[in-house]
């Protein structure tokens, strides 16, 4: 190999290892975006767990008509929605959890993907540092 063909390859394997460069901190990024969106999904849910637990502690959640405390008509229409409201409380925790599960495996995703780019690139810095 000439030495005009070896600069040639040297500056063509430096322009792929850049190029993977980029990629590897684009997928860093991406996973750190993924982490950061899972710690607040964390923190929603638990918010969540917490006020559905508080609620079914409290006693107008077992019985919305409470003497001298709160009766009447608005009492009795509350006492007829709260099943739809913990159904609902219940569905967002699910769906959070759902939520939470399918970024994990993006996370993992991105994990391998980092690491065939890194793969990649020492493979080309072998090459380079063969020349």
């Amino acid at each position: 190999m000439t030495e005009a063909e070896k600069r040639r390859k040297k500056r063509e394997l430096e322009r792929k290892i850049r190029k993977l460069e980029g990629k590897i901190k684009e997928a860093e990024k991406l996973q750190e975006d993924f982490e950061d969106c899972e710690k607040e999904i964390n923190t929603s849910g638990e918010d969540w767990r917490d006020g559905r637990a508080r609620f079914l502690k409290s006693q107008i959640a077992r019985q919305v008509v409470v003497n001298d405390l709160f009766e009447g008509v608005i009492a009795e229409r509350l006492s007829q929605d709260i099943p739809d409201v913990m159904l609902l409380m219940n569905r967002t925790v699910s769906k959070m959890d759902e939520l939470k599960k399918k970024i994990s495996r993006q996370v993992k995703k991105l994990e391998e993907y980092i690491k065939k780019l890194e793969k990649e690139k020492r493979a080309l810095e072998r090459q380079l540092a063969a020349l």
